[in-house]
């Protein structure tokens, strides 16, 4: 399984390169090139001049007002919803991965509602309802190794700007 290396936000515009002040929102973008997603951040103004269909996902953040407080970022439920769901016919494993994680926190967020596990062909996967599209969903669990997930929780973390609970992803879940 590859490594991804998702860059965190660097708290600068990507465009004009003006670095962003305390509690400053701006827009954070994801695109997609070969086998990975690369980030990049814009200030306001830079973001009305952008060409978005060129973006995988795309939302807006915040850059913290104290570096020394603890970071407790609250993303968007449904920005995590449309990157999962442009996700849903992604055959690559890291992806795959991605989708799954991205299930497990939609589940416990009660986005998603998780009503049974299966077994077919020697592959698991969680039987979810979609609240938002009112269908069922069948999702491939990948069976990633505890290092794959905890790398996909640091690509995650970097991509959103979130941090994950020890609760909040396990290979349990």
């Amino acid at each position: 399984m590859a490594n991804w290396q998702v860059d965190k936000g660097n708290k600068s515009c990507s465009a004009c390169e003006r670095v962003f002040d305390d509690g400053e929102e701006y827009y954070s973008a994801l695109l997609e090139r070969s086998e990975t997603f690369v980030r990049d951040d814009y200030c306001p103004e830079c973001w009305g001049k952008v060409a978005k269909d060129n973006f995988f996902s795309f939302w807006k953040t915040k850059v913290s007002d104290n570096e020394e407080e603890p970071k407790k970022i609250f993303i968007d439920t449904q920005v995590i919803y449309m990157f999962f769901t442009k996700l849903e016919e992604i055959t690559t494993v890291e992806k795959q991965l991605f989708r799954y994680l991205l299930c497990l926190i939609l589940i416990r967020k009660r986005f998603l509602r998780l009503d049974d596990f299966l077994k077919e062909d020697g592959c698991e996967y969680l039987l979810v309802w979609d609240r938002q599209q009112k269908k069922n969903l069948k999702i491939f669990n990948p069976q990633a190794t505890e290092e794959h997930l905890q790398n996909a929780q640091k690509e995650l973390s970097c991509i959103f700007d979130m941090s994950f609970d020890d609760e909040e992803i396990s290979e349990s879940s």
